[in-house]
């Protein structure tokens, strides 16, 4: 459970696209249900992060080309990237939950619900290890949740690991998941 008590820090711009968004929604009869995941999550988690998110990333694509053109029109007129939420293409553990918050319950066409710190880990393990070159970001944010009060133990690490095995189609770089084994070791016994 995360220690802090602080409000989420999604960008004021993110929840008045959202405002918006819901009452287009409600307007056209329409109803979405965003299952947020990345950046996004992690403030839902009060979980700072050194770098703004300014685009809500979601575990299921959106389809209606109408709630897409919508959400690109909101995205010019905010000052947003047309995609400021968008489908990411990401394994989820299939025994993630997703949790909710009170940002979503005057939504009445929207719901929101984010992923559990575990899983966001988990993700996050992957991610790191999925790019080819270090991306500071997902490191970055393992260490602001290790920070924030979440932790990260052996058996998060071990499940992150096995998570990469699970779920690549792709031959695995032994060597790349050596060093992401590494990387994990290091901060787990910096935070110690």
């Amino acid at each position: 459970m995360n220690k802090s008590t602080k409000k989420p820090e999604i960008h004021i711009t993110l929840v008045e696209g959202l405002i918006e968004l819901d009452k287009w929604l409600e307007k056209e009869g329409l109803y979405l249900d965003l299952k947020i995941i990345g950046g996004s999550a992690l403030h839902l988690h009060n979980i700072e992060i050194d770098r703004a998110t300014t685009d809500i990333d979601i575990a299921t694509a959106i389809t209606d080309k109408e709630i897409l053109d919508q959400i690109a029109r909101i995205g010019r007129k905010e000052g947003l990237e047309e995609t400021w939420i968008e489908f990411s293409d990401v394994a989820i553990p299939t025994e993630a939950n997703f949790e909710s918050h009170s940002l979503f319950n005057p939504l009445r066409n929207i719901s929101g619900k984010f992923l559990d710190i575990e899983s966001l880990f988990i993700t996050k393990i992957a991610a790191y290890y999925d790019r080819l070159h270090r991306q500071i970001t997902d490191v970055d944010d393992i260490e602001s949740m290790i920070k924030s009060g979440e932790t990260l133990t052996t058996q998060l690490i071990q499940a992150g690991m096995d998570f990469i095995r699970k779920t690549r189609k792709y031959p695995l770089d032994e060597d790349r998941m050596t060093q992401v084994q590494k990387d994990l070791n290091s901060l787990l016994t910096s935070t110690d």
